[in-house]
């Protein structure tokens, strides 16, 4: 019968998990901003409807937040950069919708609100959220009277962390009868490490190893 000495099977043994998690990758955080896109891919939102609905908030000096006298600070923006659309709540009107595509296995959304009352400024924030085509969750903003402060940065409005690892595409949207202010920031989302899983496929169980057998 052939029998493997135990020092050698111990180091076998740990040598396979060692590769075995070398294989498996490790995960990473990766970014979507609004306006420069995919931390490595530099991929971008795609903001819809066309035709000057969305505009570049920081550099906007038309927006309504500007002309309610609530300007943003960029030092609380992520990347200093958010997209900005006022969507009105009338018949017939086209929904708001920023879509974005990655590949991962959890993503967070997060966006800036306006947390006041502004006479003639339209300041809720009305959110829905499509995963993959499916509708995963919604996010509903109401700034009060009177409180502070009154612009809130970098909420997460929707969070997903039991994802497949895989392609995806996430829609966020605003619809309906509501009129809302939609302050889109950046998205982030976790995927597995491209470089460490390349560097597996070449990793093999280190020589020496794998013991010899003995009589």
């Amino acid at each position: 019968m052939t029998s493997y000495p135990t020092t050698r099977c111990s180091t076998w043994i740990l040598a396979y998990l060692v590769w075995a998690g070398i294989a498996s990758g490790a995960f990473v955080n990766r970014t979507i901003d609004d306006q420069k896109g995919d931390s490595v891919t530099g991929i971008t939102p795609l903001f819809l409807p066309d035709g000057g609905i969305w505009n570049a908030g920081q550099t906007c000096t038309t927006c309504a937040i500007r002309a309610g006298g609530k300007p943003i600070d960029t030092e609380h923006v992520f990347d200093g950069t958010w997209y900005d659309a006022t969507y009105h709540g009338a018949i017939g009107e086209q929904e708001l919708v920023v879509q974005v595509n990655f590949t991962g296995q959890a993503v967070y959304v997060y966006h800036i609100f306006l947390n006041a009352l502004i006479d003639g400024i339209i300041t809720t924030t009305d959110l829905g959220f499509y995963l993959d085509g499916e509708y995963v969750g919604a996010y509903t903003h109401q700034p009060g009277n009177g409180t502070t402060p009154t612009v809130l940065y970098q909420v997460p409005v929707y969070t997903n962390d039991s994802l497949v690892q895989g392609d995806h595409m996430l829609q966020i949207t605003t619809s309906g009868t509501i009129a809302a202010l939609v302050l889109f920031d950046y998205i982030e989302y976790t995927t597995e490490d491209d470089s460490t899983h390349s560097a597996s496929g070449k990793s093999s169980v280190p020589a020496g190893a794998m013991g010899s057998s003995a009589a």
